[in-house]
């Protein structure tokens, strides 16, 4: 999307869910550029009895984790690493009980522990409340807007895309241009301390839009849209799925009285057709959408995507462009 349509739905996202981060007068993160032995971990998807933790270990086949439940005695297990390439995979920490507080110290390796925070999931009942943050576009170098999170304390946090924006290289190229470009890419935004804070403290969900997908604008006819996927799946490893038949990043997930359903808006996207025959979602995602929200029990379904509804640009990317 172009920087005019950005600014206003940027606006719209943090102002209206997360309230002032006083831009003006913060200061710029010291972000370490050396490689680290490991990365993480940092929570995924939270489920009733289980959580699922995003890992970058490349040396590691198992960790230990001390688990302690709210009023309960602290337990060491041994988690081990899902592998998914490139050092990426996931640790699934189950037995665990529903609506309860719960610390974890994972020890990855000879390091000190890094500790986590969460509460697991209600019953899938038709009452309750829910707290949860949604977020888009960090562009700016300056990101004080994960400090208010923090102090939100929301139960998960939906990322609706434009995690990271891919751009041109010092050295060179883009960071489209290949997978290790876009890891390398990723994972500066991953390394912010801000940003880990948040997530290992709050269930993150994550789907993409186009500046983390690929270039500006991109649609399913990005050259590299399997390779984009690749990259995705590996940053968030936790996330509870990624389409259907190895296509797409979408999925769903249930938490108390609320299921929501993440779009994927580029992986399908066709918009350099006639009218009648453009389409942002793909049949078979809004086949699965249709279908989720009809055998939905939640009495509030959440629908969420990285594409605008309500346009404060009238060229800019948004439900205008297709008829689905």
């Amino acid at each position: 999307m172009s920087m005019r349509s950005i600014l206003p739905r940027l606006g719209l996202t943090w102002a209206l869910l997360l309230g002032s981060a006083g831009l003006a007068s913060a200061q710029a993160e010291r972000l370490d550029p050396r490689e680290p032995a490991f990365d993480g971990p940092t929570l995924g998807h939270v489920a009733q009895t289980e959580a699922w933790l995003w890992l970058r270990a490349p040396k590691v086949r198992a960790v230990e984790a001390r688990v302690t439940p709210a009023g309960g005695e602290p337990a060491t297990r041994q988690l081990p690493f899902e592998a998914l390439g490139r050092g990426f995979g996931r640790l699934r920490l189950t037995g665990l009980t529903p609506d309860t507080a719960y610390q974890v110290a994972v020890r990855v390796g000879d390091a000190g522990p890094v500790g986590l925070s969460f509460r697991t999931a209600p019953p899938e009942r038709a009452w309750g409340k829910l707290r949860f943050a949604v977020g888009s576009c960090a562009r700016e170098d300056v990101q004080p807007v994960w400090k208010v999170v923090l102090s939100e304390r929301p139960e998960l946090f939906v990322f609706l895309g434009d995690h990271v924006y891919y751009g041109r290289r010092a050295a060179g190229g883009h960071d489209w241009d290949s997978v290790p470009n876009m890891i390398a890419k990723q994972m500066s935004q991953r390394r912010r301390p801000s940003l880990l804070r948040v997530l290992q403290t709050t269930p993150s969900y994550a789907v993409w839009d186009d500046h983390d997908y690929g270039p500006n604008n991109s649609t399913r006819r990005f050259p590299l849209r399997a390779e984009s996927r690749l990259v995705h799946r590996y940053l968030w490893s936790a996330n509870p799925g990624f389409g259907q038949d190895g296509e797409g990043v979408y999925f769903s997930f249930r938490r108390g009285p609320v299921e929501f359903f993440l779009l994927d808006d580029r992986s399908f996207k066709e918009v350099g057709v006639p009218l009648a025959q453009r389409t942002i979602y793909g049949a078979k995602q809004l086949e699965w959408l249709k279908r989720g929200l009809l055998n939905s029990t939640a009495p509030l379904k959440v629908v969420g995507s990285g594409t605008q509804v309500l346009l404060g640009y009238p060229l800019a990317e948004g439900w205008q462009q297709a008829p689905a």
